[in-house]
């Protein structure tokens, strides 16, 4: 094996976050184009890309917390396996809470700074 073959094999990960990097700020560079104030690019591009990772990461965690329960009924025979999965669906409420309470606070400051959309 080449030494420069490993390099580039390496290199292959960095160059797959820089695309990415790229496809996420597209609508940035379009939006800079046009006469748009900094609250119209926000409102329009950032706000939205925001808003649909916490409405992701809220689905996963309630999904999550679904799966906590099924466990803890398959393991209602089993003392410890009870105590443990009843400590997971601990953890698993309070974050449902915090992610629903950042959702909320989103929701505030975007109608708070930007109006209703």
């Amino acid at each position: 094996m080449n030494t420069n073959d490993v390099a580039v094999r390496r290199g292959v990960p960095s160059s797959l976050y820089v695309g990415a990097a790229l496809c996420a700020l597209t609508p940035l560079l379009s939006a800079a184009s046009g006469a748009k104030t900094f609250s119209q690019i926000l409102s329009e591009n950032i706000l939205p890309m925001i808003t649909s990772a916490i409405n992701l990461i809220v689905i996963i965690t309630f999904l999550v917390f679904v799966w906590g329960v099924v466990r803890f009924i398959q393991g209602s025979g089993d003392d410890k396996r009870r105590a443990e999965e009843r400590q997971f669906l601990v953890w698993g409420t309070l974050a449902l809470f915090l992610m629903v309470s950042v959702w909320g606070i989103v929701k505030i400051v975007h109608t708070l700074f930007f109006g209703s959309s």
